[in-house]
């Protein structure tokens, strides 16, 4: 199966200046999500790409083993969302004659994986013939909303009254933000369903 791996980082992050290039445990921040990437040992053609439009960047990826996608500027804004992102890298993964079958996407800013994580992601995905794989934690119930306007309350996800314990918090999930697998195929369609809604 041949996976296109895709690392977005941008260079222009407003939150933590030049985060992706930050030293986390002695490395770039990013370094370490290449070689979890690199490190993948299951029977497929993992081919691991970071998408930037940042020359420096471009240059650790390279370093550490990565392909890089130059990635236009107009797809670099702080509005940009993720999955224009993957699109251009997977037309020019296509354009050099890639025959992807499906695109994984890696977030820089969740390096913590466990040893074989993304082994089983791709197996399972391979193996179970879904369109779609996206890593999920186990979620605590007990949220509560921030007042939105002057004079309005704290709200709780749950009732306060009868707060809940043990067998019966339910099995609520949240997204891990660390790896999403996608039938390539499946991920143009699906894009393009959104964007008519968006555009509607």
């Amino acid at each position: 199966m041949s996976v296109l791996c895709v690392i977005p980082a941008r260079g222009g992050s407003k939150g933590i200046p030049r985060k992706n290039l930050l030293p986390v445990g002695g490395k770039p921040l990013i370094a370490w999500t290449i070689a979890q990437a690199l490190a993948t040992t299951e029977e497929s053609d993992l081919i691991v790409a970071v998408s930037t439009e940042d020359e420096e960047i471009g240059r650790v990826a390279r370093e550490h083993g990565a392909r890089v996608i130059e990635r236009p500027m107009e797809l670099a804004q702080d509005s940009t969302a993720t999955e224009p992102v993957l699109l251009h890298a997977m037309d020019v993964a296509e354009a050099q004659g890639i025959d992807l079958e499906a695109v994984m996407l890696l977030q820089a800013t969740s390096p913590v994986r466990l040893p074989g994580t993304l082994d089983r992601a791709v197996a399972q995905f391979r193996d179970s013939g879904c369109d779609s794989l996206i890593g999920v934690l186990p979620q605590s119930p007990f949220f509560w909303h921030l007042p939105q306007t002057d004079g309005e309350q704290p709200r709780a996800d749950y009732d306060w009254t009868a707060r809940p314990a043990g067998p019966g918090l339910g099995e609520r999930m949240r997204e891990a933000g660390r790896r999403r697998t996608l039938d390539e195929h499946t991920f143009d369609h699906r894009l393009e369903e959104v964007e008519s809604l968006w555009q509607d």
